[in-house]
C-alpha cells in the first residue's frame, strides 16, 4: 500500500472542520448545498491523493452512492454535479466558486513568477 493512501482519524477531523468552515458564513442552506460541501470535502481529502484514474472513479462513485443513500431528499443532479469547487481565495469566506473565475485569479497571481 502506498504511504499516501494511509488515512488516519485526522482526515475525519479535517473533513468536519472543512464543512464547519464552509457553513460558518452561511445563514441558510438548501440540502443540496450541504451535500455539495460534504462531497467537496470528501473529494478534497480522499480523492486528491489518488494517482490512478480507476481509483478516482471508484471514489467518485462511492461518494455519490453514499450521498444518495444518506441524503435521499436532495436533488442529486444539482448537488453532485462536478466540478465541486470551494475556495476562500475569491472572497474572505470559504464558498462555492466558478472554475473560470478561479482559473483567472490563479493566472493573475502566477504572473508574478513569469
Amino acid at each position: 500500500i502506498q504511504p499516501h493512501y494511509v488515512y488516519s482519524p485526522r482526515e475525519m477531523t479535517r473533513w468536519v472542520r472543512g464543512i464547519a468552515e464552509a457553513l460558518r458564513a452561511v445563514e441558510s442552506l438548501p440540502v443540496e448545498g450541504l451535500v455539495r460541501i460534504w462531497a467537496h470535502e470528501a473529494l478534497r481529502l480522499f480523492q486528491d491523493r489518488l494517482i490512478h484514474d480507476d481509483e478516482r472513479k471508484w471514489t467518485n462513485d462511492n461518494i455519490d452512492m453514499v450521498a444518495k443513500k444518506h441524503f435521499p431528499s436532495s436533488d442529486h443532479g444539482e448537488a453532485l454535479k462536478r466540478p465541486i469547487l470551494y475556495s476562500n481565495w475569491l472572497c474572505k469566506d470559504y464558498s462555492p466558486v466558478d472554475r473560470e473565475e478561479l482559473r483567472e485569479y490563479v493566472k493573475a497571481r502566477l504572473k508574478v513568477f513569469y
